[in-house]
């Protein structure tokens, strides 16, 4: 069985036969989800990025935590640029997250019609952390 491994996703490119407890016949090119798959940085953003109807008042962003990241680091602001920039004594440096946890409850109230960025760095151990992407949304 060949097997390719593509951003979250599983190929099996030709007619395959796998026999565990039972036979399953694989259909050619089908991409699988791997539900739960984490990637070496954060990702799965809530709200998603991109997002153009998040209510003023939510009080929280989530993510999906990165494969082996003890502590995560949250940044928020409305300067993409100034996000995507940004380090922990940055003003838009919000919070670090550790153990499993993978919520930021927001300290401010978001402004309705405004175009937030947001940012989650994994922090595996003390000498790599790996930068996040800057994911947006704008409040109804």
């Amino acid at each position: 069985m060949r097997t390719i491994w593509t951003s979250g996703h599983v190929k099996i490119p030709d007619t395959t036969r796998i026999t565990l407890d039972r036979t399953f016949t694989i259909l050619p090119a089908i991409y699988y989800w791997i539900p739960g798959r984490q990637l070496y940085k954060a990702s799965t953003p809530v709200p998603p990025n991109g997002s153009a109807t998040v209510k003023s008042d939510r009080d929280a962003v989530m993510w999906l935590n990165a494969f082996g990241a003890s502590t995560h680091h949250v940044y928020l602001g409305r300067n993409k640029t100034t996000v995507a920039d940004a380090t922990p004594t940055s003003p838009e440096y919000q919070a670090k997250i550790t153990s499993e946890g993978n919520v930021h409850y927001l300290t401010e109230s978001l402004n309705p019609g405004s175009t937030y960025h947001w940012r989650v760095d994994a922090e595996i151990d003390d000498t790599t952390t790996y930068k996040g992407d800057v994911w947006s949304f704008q409040t109804e």
